[in-house]
């Protein structure tokens, strides 16, 4: 079936309530069914479902997920836009509702629209990676030094431990995009012979796990039909090429390829927070990383820049940083929560800067939050990419790193100084793949290479704070500060210089 183009933010007639679970679930229901909004419409045209509930606890913080949906036959004939307006206006309205009727405000359950994620925001919703992926320059496949073309070339503060045992003892969940299990095994009967790096993830019993959640299945199948409008193309390999990434950086870390977007590079709210779930539940300790190669179609609350992006997107007029924020907060808490519980998570800063000449967009949702780690991106220059947001939020938390260069007029990656990465597809411009490479360019990958230095330094005993810091410091003389945040420097097939 055809994907929709989705012209708008999010999920078709759905919002998420968070509920601190001081008030019974029949108490909210009640508050619900008496706002202003719900009580003009006709009855049944709301529900929560159990099988939607999900929760997160630990000693510190408890709070469960209930996705509220407006039923279809309600919003059958209406545009996409009218059901986007009415799902924006109900959860603004719940949440002065909430707040006339519990006893604290700190016990006030949050609604928020079920927001679309993808593999990177854009006006009218998700855009996608800073270039489409091409074919590799033939030329650029053949080493021309010691350094293979797809290794990178750290800075010698890292390079202690002997690379093929980097990451040793460190579990990196990728939350993403992934591949059949059966298109994984054809890719490696094809190619393991002649590329080294898919040879090396993708063999039996290796590295790579991947794993599938059937509530988020269901929910990228029927509720998440969608393709990115500027990138109409299937990218399942999204998510492979950041995990060989991380592999070649840190080729003794495993890594788990959580499925939390569709092969178009589409997610939800819900989708990313179930994915956050499955970390939480499944893993525990210091050795834990989460890289996030996405961002959510919430805008940034920074005024400054709220007033820039209204005027190429007229949604976000009236917005107030305080009223995203407050949206923003059941991923702001989960990231807290497991934060406090050793499961660190990196994240993509965004694509949003193309075209927009001197304006640096602010870091997008989730490397906005305040325990997330940003990631911006840069040329092999150490450069800023034409394409890149500021790392994090506020400016200057983030790091900033190799990410690909792009064509700007074509919309293409460059085919030779784009990352180079395990590509198993077909391109988007049809070519037939064979080599099992591509070259790629967004903050999506410059976001993977800052996990896999963590992982390095985490094996070798660093905590993730301090690991941090080393790699702030770790460009000769100390740290370098661009536009879009600190620069760590890398090579990839160079020689460091």
């Amino acid at each position: 079936m055809t994907k929709q183009k989705p012209q708008h933010r999010t999920v078709r007639g759905q919002l998420l309530l968070l509920n601190n679970q001081t008030q019974s679930t029949d108490q909210i229901k009640q508050t619900i069914q008496n706002t202003a909004t719900l009580s003009k419409l006709p009855p049944n045209t709301w529900h929560t479902s159990p099988n939607r509930s999900f929760s997160f606890n630990d000693t510190q913080d408890t709070f469960s997920i209930d996705r509220i949906e407006i039923s279809k036959q309600e919003t059958a004939n209406k545009t996409r836009t009218e059901v986007e307006k009415q799902v924006v206006d109900l959860a603004r309205t719940l949440k002065v509702s909430f707040s006339q009727t519990t006893l604290s405000s700190q016990s006030d359950p949050i609604v928020t629209p079920n927001w679309l994620v993808g593999s990177s925001p854009h006006v009218d919703a998700t855009g996608g990676p800073g270039g489409r992926p091409v074919a590799p320059d033939s030329a650029s496949l053949q080493s021309g030094s010691e350094v293979a073309p797809w290794h990178f070339t750290l800075p010698p503060a890292l390079t202690k431990t002997p690379p093929e045992q980097r990451g040793a003892g460190v579990d990196v969940f990728i939350l993403d995009t992934a591949p059949k299990q059966t298109d994984i095994d054809d890719a490696y009967q094809r190619w393991h012979a002649t590329n080294p790096l898919l040879a090396s993830l993708l063999q039996p019993g290796g590295p790579l796990q991947l794993h599938t959640l059937p509530v988020v299945e269901d929910h990228l199948d029927q509720d998440v039909d969608y393709e990115l409008p500027d990138h109409p193309y299937k990218m399942p390999d999204h998510g492979l090429f950041v995990a060989g990434i991380i592999h070649t950086i840190a080729p003794k870390a495993i890594l788990h390829l959580v499925r939390v977007l569709n092969d178009y590079g589409i997610g939800s709210y819900e989708s990313i927070l179930r994915g956050l779930q499955f970390v939480h539940q499944n893993v525990s300790g210091a050795k834990v990383l989460v890289n996030a190669s996405l961002c959510f179609d919430l805008a940034q609350p920074d005024a400054a820049w709220l007033k820039h992006w209204s005027n190429f997107d007229p949604f976000w007029q009236g917005w107030h940083p305080d009223e995203i924020k407050h949206m923003a907060q059941p991923l702001d808490r989960t990231c807290q929560m497991l934060h406090r519980n050793g499961q660190h998570i990196v994240a993509a800063a965004g694509n949003d800067r193309e075209g927009l000449n001197s304006q640096l967009p602010p870091a997008r949702f989730p490397a906005a939050c305040p325990n997330v780690l940003g990631v911006g991106a840069l040329r092999r220059d150490n450069t800023p990419a034409s394409y890149s947001n500021v790392s994090d939020l506020p400016r200057g938390d983030g790091l900033a790193t190799f990410g690909g260069h792009s064509n700007a007029t074509t919309d293409m990656t460059n085919a030779t100084d784009g990352m180079l990465g395990v590509y198993i597809g077909t391109y988007p411009d049809g070519g037939d793949n064979t080599s099992g490479w591509a070259r790629w360019a967004g903050t999506s990958f410059a976001t993977p290479i800052i996990t896999g230095a963590l992982a390095v330094l985490v094996a070798d005993g660093y905590s993730v704070a301090n690991a941090t810091q080393q790699l702030r410091n770790s460009a000769p003389g100390g740290g370098k500060q661009t536009v879009l945040g600190e620069v760590f420097p890398v090579k990839q097939g160079e020689p460091w210089s």
